[in-house]
C-alpha cells in the first residue's frame, strides 16, 4: 500500500543541492526553539519551546554600566519571542 502523504527525502535532497539538509522525523522534533509533535488524536500539530541545557537564565545586573534601554527591552524581547513562537 502506498502512502500518498510520504515524503520522498532523496527526492527533496535532490532539490536542494547547494543546502545540506538534515532531515529528522519522529515523534517529537526539536526545530530552532521548538519541539514539534503530531498529535494524533486531536489531528493537529503541537508546538513547546524548546530551552538548551546550558541555559540558566540568567540576564543582566540593575546595577551594571548598561543604558536603561537594554534592560528596558529584555522582558519586552522575551514576550515577543513567546508570542511568535507559541501558539496562545
Amino acid at each position: 500500500m502506498c502512502n500518498k502523504n510520504a515524503i520522498d527525502t532523496l527526492d527533496l535532497c535532490n532539490q536542494f543541492k547547494n543546502l545540506r539538509l538534515n532531515i529528522v522525523s519522529g515523534a517529537k522534533v526539536q526545530f530552532l526553539d521548538l519541539y514539534i509533535e503530531l498529535n494524533k488524536f486531536l489531528d493537529c500539530i503541537e508546538t513547546t519551546l524548546y530551552t538548551k541545557p546550558t541555559n540558566t537564565f540568567q540576564y543582566l545586573y540593575y546595577t551594571s554600566n548598561h543604558p536603561s534601554h537594554i534592560f528596558k527591552n529584555i522582558p519586552k524581547a522575551l514576550f515577543i519571542r513567546l508570542r511568535r513562537i507559541c501558539i496562545l
